[in-house]
Formats: C-alpha cells, structure tokens, sequence
C-alpha cells in the first residue's frame, strides 16, 4: 500500500483535474455550510461566557449612599445578618467593585479610563440560599439607609434558557450539516467513478485489487473536505476579527478572541476530516471492484 503512496496522490489530482469546476463549487458550498455551523458554536461559546459571567454577579447587590457613615453602615450590616437565609455578607468598597466592573467589559475594560473619577457604588454582596431569595428580597425592603437593591437573577435565568435553545439548535445544525456534507463528498466520488468506469474497467482487467482503485478516490474526497475545512476556518477568522473590533462599541462581555479561533479552526477541521472520512468510504464502498 504504502510502495503506491505517490501514484494514489498522482491520481487522486487527476480525479479532481477531471471536474475541476463542479468540485470547485462543491468546496466552496461545504466551506459555507461548516462556516455556518461555526458561527452557532460561536454564539454558544458567546453565551456561555455572558452566564458565567452574569452567574457570578447573581447574587443580591445592596447599595447605599457613599456618603453614609460608619455608624450607619454598620447597622445596615447588622439589619442584614438578621435576615433568614443569608449565607454570606460580603462588603465590596469602591475600588474593588471597580475592579468587577473591568472584569465584566474584558476587553472593553479601556472605557473606563473615560470617567476622570471611580464612577462605582461600594455595596454589600449577599449570598442566600436560593429558597429564600424572594423572602431575603423582602426583607431588605424594611432596612433604613438602602438606595436600592440589585437582582439579575431573573435575568440570568431568561438568558440560561435562550442559551440552552440555542444550543439545541445547534445540535440539529451540527447534523444537518454533518449529513450534507457527507452525501456531497459521497456524491463527487460516485461522479468521479462514473466518468472513470473504463479506466476502473482496465485496471479490473489487468488484476488490480478493489483497495487499489479505491484510495485515490478516498483521497480525493477527504482532500477536498479539508479545503472546505481550511476555507471555513479562513472565514470564521476573518469574522472573528470584524465582530470583536466591532464589538468594542456594544461593551458585551466576549471570551478571549484568541481561544475562539483557535476552537473554531480545531472544531472545523476536525470535523471537515471526519466527514471527508465518512463520505468518501461510502461514495466509493459497493462502486468499485465489486
């Protein structure tokens, strides 16, 4: 088999110079369809990195003025330790709540710099059990010098379930596309035996065994779902790019532009060879030498 390696590869170019224009364009369709699929799996990673992020802002925020005194501050503190189902009261001054915002905005922390002053309210951080949530927020209601109280736990929720059916969708995607692909590769093999029936014929007569005549157009079919794979790769990249510089602007939380590509690509190419695989075995399988 391996003796052969240079006339499987000599030929598989061959096969592929025989219908250059119809493989060209099935390259560039498969490139569009796992393009797509990236882009779900991008929005996925999006999201899952705004819950995170959110999740850990989910706990109940109490403000109260900057200019309340200790005296004051303090008895809010003790008000709050009294109320049931309070696990942890944790007081975060303005420096450190800073600090939280410029982790929130990632990239987009260098806003910040805009405001001449720390911008930001010190509050307490009040971790509850879950349980009692609505009893704690009901609580705080009676508690004297409260500007007011921050809840995104209901928001977080609302987005945990957009997320969950996005990624259900993607699921369905990921095998629509999985299936198209695979039957388009499987497809251009079948083709490119049809129009090669009298060489196959020849190199039957002469003796040739089945995996012979075969390989060449595996190779074919898994070396044209690679480019689909490396032009969907180009593409997501190329996109990547755009939407973080525009992005800057809308100050959303985004996971590090770098890991992004990088899964894309690995993601993209990984699952271009596995279909590559998948399609070429069964355009050829049944077609040749049998």
């Amino acid at each position: 088999m391996f003796k052969n390696t240079g006339y499987y590869f000599k030929e598989a170019s061959t096969l592929f110079k025989i219908d250059f224009k119809t493989n060209l364009l099935s390259i560039l369709s498969m490139g569009l369809v796992l393009t797509i699929l990236g882009i779900v799996i991008s929005g996925i990673l999006v999201g899952d990195n705004f819950i995170e992020i959110l999740s850990r802002e989910a706990d109940i925020g109490v403000f109260y003025s900057e200019d309340l005194n200790l005296v004051d501050r303090l008895a809010i503190k003790d008000e709050l330790k009294k109320i049931k189902g309070l696990v942890e009261i944790i007081e975060v001054d303005k420096e450190e709540s800073l600090k939280e915002m410029e982790e929130v905005l990632g990239g987009d922390k260098d806003v910040l710099e805009l405001f001449d002053e720390n911008p930001f309210l010190p509050y307490f951080n009040l971790k509850v059990e879950l349980d009692e949530r609505e009893g704690v927020l009901k609580a705080l209601e009676g508690i004297r010098n409260i500007s007011h109280v921050r809840d995104n736990n209901e928001v977080v929720e609302k987005i945990k379930i957009l997320i969950n059916n996005m990624k259900i969708i993607g699921v369905f995607l990921a095998v629509a596309v999985s299936l198209v692909s695979a039957i388009v590769i499987s497809h251009i093999i079948r083709q490119g035996i049809y129009l090669n029936r009298e060489r196959i014929e020849t190199l039957t007569l002469l003796g040739a065994p089945p995996s012979f005549i075969k390989i060449p157009f595996l190779i074919e079919g898994v070396f044209m779902s690679l480019l689909a794979g490396a032009l969907s790769a180009l593409m997501l990249f190329l996109l990547i790019v755009l939407f973080y510089s525009k992005a800057s602007s809308m100050f959303l939380p985004l996971p590090e532009k770098g890991i992004l590509i990088v899964t894309n690509v690995v993601l993209t190419v990984g699952v271009s060879l596995i279909l590559g695989i998948l399609g070429s075995s069964t355009g050829v399988g049944g077609q040749v030498g049998e």
